[in-house]
């Protein structure tokens, strides 16, 4: 965006509000792809979402959640695949390794997106990913470390599993992406 910030905006507001009228819009020459409704323990949304009212229900039944309400977006430029990997780096660096589905699947998850990225994975690796949000999700880890990982891959995968198997057609190396 134009201008990153913090605003406090009652429950309702929409995310286009948020992006266009307070924000300043997307930068020059940049369209909205994906966006993080509550910071980046939370599921991916479309653009196409970006017009929901933000609270708690709405954000819910289109898939995610407002967590922190800290509204995190994507540009049409950034690879979901190096975004996601990204994110997941930083969940598995910040894990205090008690569990092992968090000590150990996050890290497992970290090395498929960059084998992904660098061209090196397999559809399997997308299959894995998959697998690994069912089994580091809820009630499988002593706290909410490892599902709040999961939610932005979940949601990337939900919505742009296209970006993750492209790289295993072409075997393209992704976009570097040092910040989601």
């Amino acid at each position: 965006v134009k201008f990153p910030g913090l605003w406090e905006l009652p429950f309702g507001t929409t995310a286009r509000e948020v992006i266009e009228d307070h924000a300043g819009g997307m930068r020059d020459g940049l369209t909205l792809k994906a966006w993080l409704p509550g910071g980046a323990s939370t599921d991916f949304l479309a653009a196409e979402h970006i017009d929901l009212p933000m609270d708690a229900e709405t954000i819910m039944k289109a898939g995610s959640r407002l967590g922190t309400c800290l509204l995190m977006v994507v540009d049409e430029t950034q690879c979901m695949v190096s975004a996601t990997r990204n994110l997941e780096e930083f969940f598995a660096r910040e894990s205090c390794g008690f569990c092992t589905p968090c000590r150990d699947g996050l890290p497992w998850a970290v090395k498929a997106l960059k084998a992904l990225e660098t061209g090196q994975g397999k559809m399997e690796d997308i299959e894995h990913l998959s697998e690994l949000t069912k089994k580091l999700w809820i009630g499988k880890t002593f706290c909410a470390h490892a599902p709040g990982a999961m939610e932005p891959l979940m949601g990337a995968l939900k919505y742009f599993r296209h970006e993750f198997e492209a790289k295993v057609k072409t075997h393209a190396p992704a976009l570097d992406v040092e910040q989601a």
